[in-house]
C-alpha cells in the first residue's frame, strides 16, 4: 500500500478550503464557532445554497421546463427580476440574522441617500464597507449590495416592461458581488463545508476509510461529498411549502441543474483523467525492478479502477439524463411556476425522483468497495420507494430500444456488406458503443447475466473499431440478439415486482425519455 494512501481526502476536502487561504479558512471557522444563532448550520447552509442559486438564476439554461421562450419582439424580463427580487430579499433576511451587528447592514445605503452628507463622508463610508477582514464585514458589503440590486430590480419592476440586457446588468452585480467576497464566495466547484457537509453515515465513512489506494479514494471522496451536497439541496426543496417565496424555489432549482449538470460532466468525462493521473503518481518513481515485483497488485488495482471508472462515467451520464428529464420534461417553464399546490406537487415528484436516483447512486459507489451494502443500509426510505425500480424497468426498455436499432442496421448492412466500411456506419457502431457504456454496464450491474463478460469483450472491441474484420459483426450481432431477449425477460421480472404491480408501464413516457438521452 502507498504511502500517500494514508491520506484521508474525506477529511481534506470538508475541512480544507480549495477557495479560502488558511487564514481566512481559519478566521471564518472562528467566526462560526462563536456564532451565537439557534440552528446555525441549518441557517448558513441555506444562506449559501441560496447566494450561489442566485447566481445561477441568471443563467437561463439552468430554468425548469428549457430555457424561457420569449416573443422575439421586445422580450419582457419582468418576471425574472421579480423571481430575483424574491430570492434576493430572502438572502438579506438571513444575512442579516447571521451578522450579530445587523444593524450596520442598513446604514450605507440610507446614508448615501441623503442629500445631507457630504462627499468626504460618503467616500470614507463607501471605504469602510469595502473592508472584509471579518466574515462580519464580509456580511454587511453582500447584505448592503443586495439592498441597492433589490432597489434596482423594484425600479425596473415598477417601470412595466424590462429588457434583457437590463436584467443581465442586475444581474451581473450579484454574480461579481459573490465572487469578490473573501468569505462567502459559494461558486467554485467542489468546494465542501464542515459546517454542513459532513457524510452522518457511519457505513460510508468507514468505507471511504477502509480504501487503501489515492487512485480510488480521492475520486469516491469526492464523487460522494458532491451526491449528498445535491441530495441536501433537493431536501430543501421537498419539504418546500407555499408560505415560501417561488423566486427562492427557482433559484434552488436552478442551482440543483447547475451543480447537477456540472458534476455529471465531471463523472461522465473527467474521472478517467483524475484516477490514471492518482495511479501513475503512485508509481512514477518505482524501479523497473520495483514495478515487476508489484506487477500483480499493480494488475489487481488496474481491475478495480477499470470497474471504478465504469461505474462513474455510467452515473455521470444517467445523472445527466434525469436531470434533462427532470427540467425538460417534469418541472414547468418559469412562467408557469407558482407555489400553488399543483406546482408544488410537480416540484416534489420531480425532485423525489432526483432524490431516489442519488441515493441508488451513492448505495452503487459504496458497493464497489463494500458489496455486503444494501441500500436501507444507507437510507431508511430506500427501500419503500418504488421510483427505483420504476427507473429500471424504464431504463431496460430503453436499452433494448437500442440494442433493436443497432441490430436492425447491422443487418441491414448484410445486404450490401461493402458498404460497412463506410463512415456514417462506423459512427453509428460507435454511437452504440457510447449508448451502452452510459446506460448498459449500469444496468448489468442489477443482473447475473452469463454471457457478460463475452458481451463485454465485444463491446471494447466495438470501441476499438477491431470488430470491423471479424466476421461482418455477425458475432456482434448474434450476441445482442441474445441480450436483447435477455433483457425481455429481466423487463418481465422487474414489472412483476410488489410495488410495481399496480404501476403500468407508460411507454410514451420511456420514448420522450429516451429521446432525450440520442439528442
Amino acid at each position: 500500500m502507498s504511502a500517500l494512501a494514508h491520506r484521508s481526502f474525506y477529511d481534506e476536502y470538508l475541512h480544507h478550503s480549495r477557495w479560502l487561504t488558511e487564514e481566512s479558512a481559519a478566521i471564518r471557522n472562528d467566526w462560526f464557532e462563536n456564532l451565537a444563532v439557534e440552528d446555525k448550520s441549518a441557517l448558513l447552509f441555506r444562506f449559501e445554497i441560496l447566494l450561489k442559486g442566485t447566481v445561477a438564476l441568471g443563467n437561463m439554461r439552468n430554468y425548469p421546463g428549457g430555457i424561457l421562450s420569449l416573443p422575439e419582439d421586445e422580450p419582457d424580463f419582468a418576471i425574472h427580476c421579480r423571481m430575483l427580487r424574491q430570492a434576493v430579499d430572502e438572502l438579506i433576511d438571513l444575512g442579516e440574522k447571521l451578522n450579530r451587528n445587523a444593524v450596520s447592514v442598513r446604514y450605507p445605503l440610507e446614508v448615501f441617500t441623503s442629500t445631507n452628507v457630504d462627499d468626504g463622508l460618503r467616500t470614507e463610508l463607501m471605504e469602510r464597507t469595502q473592508v472584509q477582514d471579518t466574515p462580519e464585514q464580509g456580511l454587511v458589503l453582500l447584505i448592503g449590495t443586495m439592498r441597492i440590486i433589490t432597489a434596482l430590480l423594484t425600479a425596473a419592476i415598477e417601470r412595466g416592461r424590462v429588457s434583457q440586457q437590463e436584467f443581465v446588468a442586475i444581474h451581473t452585480v450579484l454574480y461579481r458581488e459573490v465572487i469578490a467576497s473573501r468569505f462567502f464566495n459559494t461558486l467554485t466547484l467542489f468546494e465542501f463545508r464542515s459546517q454542513y457537509d459532513e457524510i452522518l453515515r457511519h457505513k460510508v465513512l468507514m468505507t471511504l476509510r477502509s480504501i487503501e489506494h489515492v487512485a480510488a479514494e480521492r475520486i469516491t471522496a469526492i464523487s460522494l461529498l458532491t451526491i449528498f451536497r445535491l441530495m441536501n439541496y433537493l431536501d430543501v426543496t421537498i419539504r418546500w411549502d407555499d408560505t415560501q417565496p417561488a423566486g427562492s424555489l427557482l433559484a434552488l432549482l436552478c442551482l440543483i441543474h447547475s451543480d447537477g449538470s456540472q458534476f455529471a460532466h465531471f463523472l461522465a468525462h473527467d474521472t478517467a483523467h483524475w484516477i490514471s493521473a492518482d495511479f501513475g503518481a503512485e508509481y512514477e518513481y518505482l524501479t523497473p525492478v520495483e514495478l515487476a515485483e508489484s506487477y500483480d497488485e499493480l494488475n489487481l488495482q488496474f481491475q478495480e479502477l477499470k470497474s471504478l471508472r465504469e461505474l462513474l462515467e455510467s452515473t455521470g451520464n444517467q445523472l445527466d439524463l434525469e436531470l434533462r428529464k427532470t427540467f425538460a420534461q417534469q418541472l414547468t417553464p418559469l412562467d408557469e411556476l407558482h407555489v400553488g399546490e399543483a406546482g408544488l406537487g410537480a416540484v416534489h415528484v420531480a425532485c423525489t425522483s432526483l432524490q431516489s436516483f442519488l441515493q441508488n447512486a451513492a448505495v452503487l459507489l459504496v458497493q464497489e468497495f463494500n458489496v455486503g451494502i444494501k441500500g436501507d443500509d444507507l437510507f431508511e426510505d430506500f427501500t419503500s420507494d418504488v421510483t427505483r425500480s420504476k427507473r429500471l424497468r424504464r431504463d431496460i426498455w430503453m436499452f433494448r430500444q437500442i440494442l433493436r436499432a443497432f441490430v436492425a442496421k447491422t443487418r441491414g448492412t448484410e445486404a450490401v456488406r461493402d458498404r460497412w466500411a463506410g463512415l456514417d456506419t462506423f459512427r453509428f457502431v460507435k454511437t452504440f458503443v457510447e449508448y451502452f457504456r452510459s446506460m448498459g454496464y449500469q444496468l448489468l450491474r442489477y443482473s447475473d447475466y452469463e454471457r457478460f463478460d463475452k458481451f463485454m469483450a465485444l463491446v471494447d472491441r466495438l470501441r476499438d473499431g477491431d470488430v470491423l474484420e471479424v466476421q461482418r459483426l455477425s458475432s456482434v450481432v448474434e450476441e445482442c440478439e441474445a441480450f436483447y431477449i435477455y433483457l425481455q425477460k429481466m423487463f418481465d421480472a422487474v414489472s412483476l415486482r410488489r410495488e410495481l404491480l399496480d404501476e403500468p408501464f407508460d411507454t410514451k413516457d420511456a420514448a420522450r425519455t429516451l429521446k432525450l438521452f440520442i439528442a
